[in-house]
């Protein structure tokens, strides 16, 4: 739905949330609440194109650091070691990489080509120098 048509809920939702984490704070029992949602929506939403990429980028990466943080911080300590184990098997992987025997195999074929397509050039060059002189000597 658009932003009118949720907001309401949103508003109660978050009341509801509210009045629960007070209740559970105080050492009370959790009481639902009925929350009548507001008829009038006195916000307005603006929309700009340009900047709305750029500016939502940085928070956007917050947010996914903060989620993620939060979800290590909720593993079980072994979990969390097993996790770093694995991290650092990447890290060390992705650094001390072997060379890949293709992609050398790849660069030797292509120079050996360059090579050869030289040495058909020159020798091409020789066959018309050697056919021009024996033209000229009949």
């Amino acid at each position: 739905g658009t932003l009118k048509e949720t907001s309401p809920i949103h508003l109660d939702l978050f009341e509801v949330i509210k009045s629960a984490i007070a209740s559970g704070e105080e050492g009370g029992e959790i009481v639902d609440l009925e929350v009548e949602p507001d008829e009038e929506i006195t916000s307005t939403v603006e929309v700009k194109v340009a900047e709305t990429a750029t500016d939502e980028t940085l928070p956007q990466v917050e947010g996914i650091f903060r989620q993620l943080v939060a979800a290590v911080l909720s593993l079980t300590q072994s979990q969390q070691l097993l996790l770093a184990f694995v991290v650092v098997y990447f890290v060390i992987k992705m650094l001390f990489r072997k060379n890949d025997p293709t992609a050398d195999t790849i660069d030797d074929l292509a120079q050996k080509v360059d090579n050869l397509t030289n040495e058909v050039m020159e020798m091409k060059t020789m066959l018309l120098k050697m056919s021009e002189q024996s033209i000229t000597e009949r």
